[in-house]
């Protein structure tokens, strides 16, 4: 891979008002220094200074690229005095490997089919005897260190760095810098006032000197998250164990039945389940096949190819963890951490976040043991090397074959050429190995540098602008509550002051000013690599659970796990393969690991009928624009047909990414076959009867089969195959995958076809996801299902459920399969009244329904009645109420009050007694002296009226009986 050379600013993109060059003379291999002007500062000299302070100018070289923060250079950042000599740093020197330019072709052969290398990843031995460093340049290294007063801290197995600390006077006088604090926004922070020097016969051997400042340091791409400073310096050795913990789920696996929606979006932010339905991005169709995350049953856990490297910063709290767990407890966990350069401090929410969410998507839902393994690297310090250091422990332990980070710098302004060259070395040796490396695009939209800069800059992060990187790019994924998918677009970034700088912007993307494009971004115009490669959701909430408490999070840092997570789920899909075809993936090697997947992404989304389906979603809808590109007037990127600078190819159904990485490397052309037995055709089958599936795979090609991935099977109904879908959701194949994991299966006929003749449909797919035709088998003809009756009574019942007239009882019976003659049809339809023992199990006291038949009697009755169809198959018994009452109720008035005959002299309070013989009073009215009418609540009432009262009323009962109008008449005497 080539870098650009012009290592401080990208063309064009310069917060410069002028350049320019002179000519130093008297310096042995004089070099052209570019002199930079920020509204009238000129940054004059510093090349002669560094040069002048230590020793003789001749025995000493500057390192490529400007190892001075833009900062310093341009004074934003402000002078506050001298650092401490007495205080220790730590320091990285990044040596350069001998053959970069056959490391960069030895990667692309890698990927490159037909090639002999093709697949070809090397042990770690097999790496540093080919392509690092000699050991005798890296003991000039140590030796000059060593002679500078510098103590050599670490060495590592691939010389690619060498690790020292040292009191800063120490590291003043050896690299001839001095070394000041400096207020930056509202913090101090140390750093070197110029780029550093060496002897002029190591400048050639060493990228960068790292440690020098912690001005430029990896920020997380978490919502809200700002850079986190670290103490200056942390004693301790180089690499220290944290803690190790695993254990079980507790069984409840989420339910990956295809045609159920499970959501939780707990507290309005989504929980795995939601990210695992195939209304987001179907990790639950991959979960299903059951090769996650240790097929070959390792009893120390996951083996390296499943298991994921996570690169953080700060550590988690393990009672958070536990929470997590425990909110979720479906699922497994295995986890180990490392701490680096020093312990770090509690607690760190991205490490915590891309812990758990690793975990989460790279999940047995089983046993710990199943689950992939998780070691959480955990750099503790300041300086800008640890995170250097960090990656080259990775890959000098061997402990996982998948790597992620949610923490970057941007390019050039951030984390300079040196930086980026040494970290490349290391990120070639993984991928040279099969790593995956995932890391997050960033969360600045097309301003990566607007939490550093105003006016920021066009710019993109690193590492995801490094080829050996999957960017990892956002969406903004609606669901409705239900959880079913609503629609996504591109994470478009707010505009209101300050939201980029708090990561914020939206989904990162743009073009790196430092790497070249590589082959597989060849279909795209222009010189330079694009990122992102991939996206999911980062801007709606995800739950993950931090300082006691479960909290919805977005950003591109959620993503990176999450793809981890599913690399490594697709590694051990890939080490299953193995099993199946040998060492046969590639130029005779295993499937297992897939290394740089952006060569399958790739070219997966420029050949879409390559695979036997289309994996990707695509985003076509807003733009990562944000404040910062408006302040500033900045380009930034919008969402597209195909591949885009915002989403990358968009997002992805991971059943089917992992499908099409399958077909890459081990599809054999060929489409599983079915054979049936067990029943035969176009004969009558009883409830017990079975018919039985076996699946078999076939190849076209010259490689070998690749296995049996499942089947679907549908009774009288072709199960479908379909190549594509442009969003989530669900309904068929493409969402489902295989409805059964397994190369056989057994039909019962009495539960899967319903009653009648019926064809069985299968469709087969193989590990690369190439289906079978529909394969039906029949016509097999049975009847098991009982008959059904309906009844009724007319007239219907009122709102009571009671009617006042005689009632007729109608009752239909028919066979679920007689309507088209595929069922045995009605023996006998049984019906009586009020006879509790006709029953299924004895009809003697039953009567045959012939006809409709009349109920003449008051009373509340129960018609028993029921069907057998003439396969002998009884429905279970139906009661039909039948409640009649033809009786009007009765109303008796009451007169209470002082009284001599009939006249009162006084108020009179009237009462009425109700009297119904069956179905109760639904009413009483009345009317007094033409009155109003009335409804009686049943509480007598007061009549104060001197002279003659009169009172009408009336009952209604429940069945609707009218009683006839009744009348009492009272007389009240006046001069009480």
């Amino acid at each position: 891979m080539e870098m650009r050379t012009n290592e401080s600013y990208p063309t064009g993109r310069l917060p410069l008002d002028l350049k320019a060059t002179f000519r130093l003379h008297g310096i042995p291999n004089a070099q052209t220094l570019t002199i930079r002007l920020w509204g009238g500062l000129v940054v004059l000299g510093l090349l002669l200074l560094a040069l002048s302070a230590h020793g003789q100018a001749d025995d000493r070289g500057l390192l490529k690229g400007r190892q001075t923060p833009v900062q310093v250079l341009n004074g934003t950042a402000k002078l506050v005095s001298h650092y401490s000599p007495e205080q220790k740093l730590r320091l990285v020197l990044a040596v350069k490997p001998p053959h970069m330019a056959e490391e960069e072709q030895f990667l692309e052969e890698l990927q490159t089919k037909g090639s002999p290398n093709f697949h070809a990843f090397l042990t770690p031995e097999q790496w540093n005897a080919r392509f690092a460093p000699s050991a005798a340049d890296e003991q000039r290294v140590v030796d000059w260190a060593k002679s500078e007063g510098l103590t050599v801290t670490n060495r590592f197995a691939n010389r690619l760095l060498v690790d020292l600390e040292a009191p800063a006077g120490t590291i003043e006088k050896a690299f001839g810098v001095t070394i000041n604090n400096y207020r930056v926004d509202d913090e101090v922070d140390y750093s070197n006032d110029r780029d550093p020097v060496i002897p002029e016969t190591l400048a050639g051997l060493v990228y960068s000197v790292q440690g020098l400042n912690n001005i430029q340091r990896m920020r997380s791409a978490l919502t809200g998250h700002q850079s986190v400073k670290g103490p200056d310096y942390i004693s301790g050795p180089g690499k220290q164990a944290g803690e190790s913990r695993h254990g079980d789920s507790d069984g409840s696996r989420p339910p990956v039945d295809h045609s159920d929606v499970h959501v939780n979006i707990t507290n309005g932010s989504y929980d795995p389940t939601d990210i695992y339905s195939s209304q987001a991005y179907d990790y639950a169709a991959l979960s299903h096949l059951g090769h996650c995350c240790n097929p070959n049953n390792n009893s120390g856990g996951s083996p390296r190819e499943s298991s994921i490297a996570l690169a953080t910063f700060g550590t988690s709290s393990t009672s958070d963890l536990d929470g997590f767990f425990h909110q979720y407890p479906y699922l497994a966990y295995s986890y180990a951490v490392w701490y680096i350069d020093g312990q770090p401090s509690c607690c760190d929410d991205e490490t915590t976040l891309d812990t758990e969410w690793s975990i989460a998507t790279s999940n047995s839902f089983s046993s710990w043991q199943k689950s992939a393994r998780v070691w959480v690297y955990e750099a503790g310090g300041g300086g800008d090397g640890d995170f250097t250091d960090m990656y080259n422990y990775m890959v000098t332990d061997d402990l996982a074959r998948v790597f992620s980070t949610s923490w970057a710098c941007t390019e050039f302004y951030d984390c300079n050429t040196g930086e980026m060259d040494s970290r490349h070395a290391i990120f070639n040796q993984m991928v040279g190995q099969g790593w995956t490396l995932v890391a997050a695009a960033g969360d600045n939209g097309s301003a990566a540098d607007c939490y550093k800069n105003n006016p920021a800059h066009l710019s993109v992060d690193f590492p995801g602008s490094d080829p050996d990187v999957v960017a990892a790019g956002g969406t903004t994924l609606y669901l409705y509550s239900n959880g079913v998918y609503d629609t996504e677009v591109a994470w478009q970034g707010l505009t209101n002051p300050g939201a980029c700088a708090k990561n914020q912007g939206g989904s990162g993307g743009g073009v790196s000013s430092y790497y070249t494009k590589p082959s597989y971004q060849s279909f795209r115009e222009g010189p330079n690599r694009f990122v992102p490669d991939i996206s999911l959701n980062a801007n709606y909430g995800q739950n993950y659970y931090f300082n006691g408490k479960l909290v919805g999070v977005g950003g591109t840092s959620i993503v990176a796990p999450e793809l981890a997570g599913f690399f490594a789920q697709e590694n051990a899909y890939l080490l299953e393969l193995t099993n199946i075809v040998g060492d046969t993936c590639g130029s005779g090697h295993a499937c297992a690991p897939m290394g740089n997947p952006n060569y399958y992404i790739y070219y997966e989304g420029t050949h879409p009928k390559y695979a036997p389906h289309y994996p990707f979603y695509d985003i076509t809808q807003d733009c990562n624009s944000n404040d910062a590109t408006i302040s500033a007037d900045l380009h930034f990127y919008c969402a597209g047909p195909g591949y885009d600078l915002v989403t990358g190819w968009g997002t992805s159904n991971m059943l089917q990414l992992a499908w099409s990485i399958n077909q890459w490397l081990a599809g054999d052309g060929g489409a599983p076959t079915v054979a049936f037995s067990g029943v035969g055709t176009n004969t009558w089958h009883g409830n017990s009867a079975h018919l039985n599936v076996n699946v078999t795979d076939t190849t076209a090609t010259k490689y070998p089969k690749n296995g049996v991935s499942g089947f679907s099977a549908a009774w009288d109904t072709d199960p479908g195959d379909v190549f594509s879908e442009p969003t989530p959701g669900a309904g068929n194949s493409f969402y489902s995958g295989p409805e059964y994991a397994a190369s056989s299966g057994s039909f019962a006929l009495s539960s899967s076809g319903g009653q009648g003749c019926h064809w069985l449909n299968v469709r087969a797919w193989d590990n690369a996801g190439q289906g079978s035709a529909d394969l039906p088998y029949g016509p097999v003809c049975y009847d098991s299902i009982p008959p059904v009756t309906t009844g009724g009574a007319s007239p219907a019942p009122n709102l009571y459920n009671w009617n006042n007239t005689v009632e007729t009882v109608t009752l239909s019976a028919y066979d679920p399969g007689a309507v088209d003659d595929t069922g045995s049809g009605i023996y006998l339809t049984y019906a009586q009244t009020d006879q509790p023992s006709c029953v299924p199990s004895d009809v003697a006291t039953c009567g045959a329904y012939v006809a409709p038949f009349l109920i003449l009697t008051e009373g509340e009755h129960k018609v028993n009645y029921f069907s057998r169809d003439n396969a002998g198959n009884f429905e279970a018994l139906h009661t039909l109420d039948v409640n009649i009452d033809m009786t009007p109720p009765v109303t008796k008035a009451e007169l209470a009050g002082t009284h001599v005959g009939n006249v009162y002299t006084g108020p009179v309070q009237v009462g009425f007694q109700l009297f119904d013989n069956l179905s109760g009073i639904a009413h009483t009215y009345y009317v007094v002296n033409d009155g109003a009418g009335q409804i009686y609540n049943g509480k007598p009432f007061t009549v104060d009226h001197v002279g003659t009262n009169t009172i009408e009323y009336r009952s209604i009962d429940r069945a609707g009986n009218d009683e006839t109008i009744k009348t009492i008449t009272f007389t009240e005497k006046a001069g009480r």
